[in-house]
């Protein structure tokens, strides 16, 4: 399933179409998204057929430490749980990786179950938990749970981690 998963993500999406704010290498999409202002943050926006299916973002980006995080995700309720946010994820980590990063991290809320065991099936591995890390949006001091995936962990020709 999860190979067909990528094949239309692949075919549908053609890949990722992507958005970024000013100073960084890719075509802007204009947008009333506040993560467009952010100069570390690299927005994807997702398709599904020809439909809008969500975004992620690479966030935090440091090409000189070869460090950036995968996150800010969000897909319409009907792709949760059929293996897109997967798909859409090795798509990013294989982009990534062959740019030359060679950490991707992951935070999760503590409170997230569903995205916790959607990095587990990943292969990224848990770090621990950051503390009163943020305040969320609802003004709830968060946890955070860290994940990350090394390049030399990841296997390129498969989307697996080894």
């Amino acid at each position: 399933m999860i190979a067909a998963m990528k094949r239309r993500v692949k075919r549908t999406v053609a890949g990722l179409r992507r958005s970024r704010p000013s100073g960084c290498s890719c075509t802007p999409v204009s947008s009333p998204l506040r993560v467009l202002a952010l100069e570390s943050w690299c927005p994807f926006v997702a398709f599904s057929e020809d439909r809008l299916a969500g975004m992620s973002c690479f966030i935090n980006v440091d090409p000189d430490r070869g460090v950036l995080e995968i996150g800010n995700t969000y897909y319409v309720p009907a792709l949760r749980g059929t293996g897109f946010n997967r798909a859409v994820k090795d798509l990013m980590i294989r982009r990534a990786i062959v740019s030359g990063f060679r950490r991707i991290e992951f935070k999760v809320d503590r409170r997230n179950a569903r995205s916790q065991a959607a990095m587990a099936k990943l292969g990224a591995v848990r770090e621990g938990v950051i503390r009163a890390d943020r305040i969320t949006w609802t003004g709830h001091v968060r946890d955070t749970v860290l994940f990350s995936i090394l390049a030399s962990e990841w296997d390129r020709s498969s989307g697996v981690h080894r």
